[in-house]
């Protein structure tokens, strides 16, 4: 898979334009085979076939770690995460830039359309959480953005997350 360079513009459509291909691009087939992983493949299987510098915090960490860029939107930190059977279940990653999370989110419409669902709930007074989630049928992955608003005190930096899974799509004619 190529890379999406970093393009700088000055007209916010252009940009948003270009943004929304690349990432189009770099989730083409939705992470049902995103960078040499596949849903359900072991843990041993993704940390020999992920294509991205990845690495485990820990000796017994079930987790792959890994930085991600696509176009100008920079991940802080990406994971594999894998179930207790020990299958690959989903992809999170985190905005290295929360203030970004509003790119991200146009970004996703622009892929995906309309969210499915999108709700903001109050964690405490001040504290929002406000999560968009669209169901990328083509690849059948629950595709959710998440941007969270501390509040404070104590005063704590927004974070914002993108998280795929894959959703189970009967077979035609079953119930």
């Amino acid at each position: 898979m190529r890379s999406c360079r970093r393009t700088r513009t000055a007209n916010p459509s252009m940009k948003a334009a270009l943004l929304a291909s690349c990432f189009v691009f770099a989730s083409g087939s939705a992470f049902a085979d995103w960078q040499g992983t596949v849903w359900n493949m072991s843990f041993e299987e993704a940390d020999k076939s992920f294509r991205i510098p990845h690495h485990m915090r820990t000796p017994d960490d079930r987790r792959l770690w890994f930085t991600y860029t696509v176009n100008n939107l920079e991940f802080e930190w990406g994971a594999l995460e894998f179930s207790a059977d020990g299958k690959l279940f989903a992809i999170g990653m985190r905005l290295k830039e929360p203030t970004d999370c509003d790119q991200l989110m146009e970004v996703l419409r622009r892929i995906y359309g309309k969210p499915a669902k999108e709700e903001m709930h109050e964690r405490r007074p001040g504290a929002l959480d406000n999560w968009m989630i669209w169901y990328d049928e083509k690849n059948h992955n629950e595709v959710k953005a998440n941007y969270i608003s501390y509040g404070g005190p104590p005063f704590l930096e927004p974070d914002c997350f993108l998280t795929y899974r894959p959703v189970v799509v009967p077979a035609p004619g079953s119930l």
